[in-house]
């Protein structure tokens, strides 16, 4: 089964536009901005400073953009709060969550999940419960 999940557009994808509107969303004045842009970029800007401070001027402030992603889901746990399936996959840093509508979720390598079993499949209850 694919579900489309929504993940932060990468750095590399975005537009020098979204690059400074989610620039400006943090608060970042003006003077800094290129040098936010620069960082961003991994030090190989697209565009020149005049031209960033043009783009920079015309857009309006905006969070991250995000994506759409079609990802393989195979059901690995039962959501006894949303009782909805979810895949749990180990990562290096962490376990990456995913939920049979799409919805995603991240615990880092300190707050495992809590596993229970559960009608076959491993029940999770999420961290706290």
């Amino acid at each position: 089964m694919n579900v489309t999940i929504k993940i932060k557009k990468p750095h590399n994808e975005m537009t020098d536009a979204e690059l400074a509107a989610y620039i400006k969303h943090q608060g970042i004045e003006r003077q800094a901005a290129y040098s936010a842009y620069v960082r961003l970029r991994g030090l190989s800007p697209r565009v020149n400073a005049k031209e960033f401070f043009r783009i920079y001027d015309d857009v309006t402030a905006a969070p991250w953009p995000e994506t759409s992603k079609v990802v393989d889901f195979t059901a690995t746990h039962h959501d006894t709060l949303t009782v909805a399936d979810v895949m749990i996959v180990e990562m290096a840093d962490g376990w990456e969550i995913i939920w049979e509508n799409g919805y995603r979720g991240h615990n880092p390598p300190v707050y495992p999940p809590k596993y229970e079993n559960y009608e076959g499949k491993q029940r999770f209850v999420p961290y706290g419960n």
